[in-house]
């Protein structure tokens, strides 16, 4: 990996120093993630390291001032060929304060690193509080990701404030759901924390549940769950729910309990027992237990508005809030593809036909 050196930006009567690394772990990066209001595993050192283990490149760029992390984002890239590589960030940039002259500064060093790296693109999924900064990046020229060269990305997510009691929790739910708990909670399903021993059962109601929606499991390896165990639960960043009828599992779920929230991340069911409302059961121990572990905020983790019927309809039963995100923006490297995006390809690429075929595409 190439880096600029570091260096020491003067502007606006501040000072900041800007520096690279490819730290394994960096322990006052993840400290400085880890006390945003919106803080992200996925925006640590230690998530980095287990992409690392399935081919993505982890860079991170640090902005400090006066000796104090105000700023930063960790870059994941991955080679496209022998043309260049594309570039990653998930739940990132950081920005302090949302410091508008940090953002400045951060935006442009990140620039200059995708252009000494030969990147081609890069696709950045905000924090959930950066609306300011999804401002600042339009004015640099980022732009929303056009639909067929985008992965899927958050617009939106659910969010139960567990400073309220549990009973008026469990009143702000719909009806229904309300009394599908109630329901299940009579006939014997039990919801118990599991291990790194239990992540191969976890995997394989993964994939089954995949199977019945007929999409591939992501990410596609057992060995990625357990690389993530090793990583995060030393710090009991990482959790493992599993709901069993008569001591056999049934249903399970795997989170981030990080910072002051709480976020459901990946799911499965053998799709037996429906009657039991293990689904149900399993997600409403779960927000009691991060309301007993003292975290603010239960996250369920994206919501497809424009088509809110399966998992989103599932969700939104639990109530709490809709909360809209500022979501992902990109950057094209080239001159050139930037103005073929303002002269109209964007357009193309957002067309039904484009989205169609490039599907069709990496089906393949």
């Amino acid at each position: 990996m190439q880096f600029p050196n570091p260096k020491t930006v003067l502007t606006a009567g501040r000072t900041f120093q800007i520096e690279w690394n490819e730290f394994a772990e960096d322990r006052a990066w993840d400290d400085f993630v880890l006390a945003q209001p919106d803080a992200h595993h996925e925006q640590t050192s230690l998530w980095g390291g287990v992409r690392a283990t399935i081919g993505w490149a982890v860079s991170r760029v640090v902005l400090t001032e006066r000796g104090s992390i105000i700023a930063g984002a960790q870059v994941q890239l991955q080679s496209v060929g022998r043309i260049g590589r594309w570039a990653y960030i998930t739940f990132g940039p950081c920005v302090a304060g949302d410091d508008p002259l940090a953002g400045q500064v951060l935006l442009a060093e990140i620039k200059n690193f995708l252009r000494c790296n030969r990147a081609l693109y890069l696709l950045a999924q905000l924090p959930y509080e950066a609306h300011r900064l999804a401002e600042q990046m339009s004015a640099h020229g980022f732009i929303r990701p056009p639909k067929a060269i985008a992965p899927s990305y958050m617009h939106a997510t659910l969010v139960i404030d567990l400073a309220k009691p549990e009973e008026t929790i469990l009143a702000e739910m719909r009806a229904s759901t309300r009394h599908q708990i109630r329901q299940g909670m009579k006939r014997g399903l039990t919801v118990e924390l599991g291990g790194e021993a239990d992540l191969d059962v976890f995997w394989e109601l993964m994939r089954t549940l995949c199977a019945r929606r007929h999409t591939t499991p992501n990410p596609s390896s057992p060995e990625f769950f357990h690389q993530l165990w090793k990583q995060f639960s030393p710090h009991g960043w990482v959790n493992l729910f599993i709901a069993k009828h008569e001591g056999k599992p049934v249903a399970a779920t795997l989170a981030f309990p990080f910072g002051s929230w709480f976020r459901v991340w990946k799911i499965g069911w053998s799709g037996e027992h429906a009657d039991l409302r293990p689904n149900q059961i399993l997600w409403w121990e779960m927000i009691r237990h991060a309301r007993r572990q003292g975290f603010r905020h239960f996250d369920f983790v994206n919501l497809n508005l424009a088509q809110p019927d399966g998992p989103t309809e599932f969700k939104l039963g639990f109530g709490g809030e809709v909360k809209k995100l500022p979501g992902a923006y990109c950057h094209f490297v080239s001159p050139l593809a930037r103005a073929a995006m303002r002269l109209g390809l964007v357009h193309l690429l957002n067309s039904e036909a484009c989205v169609r075929l490039a599907r069709k595409a990496a089906g393949r």
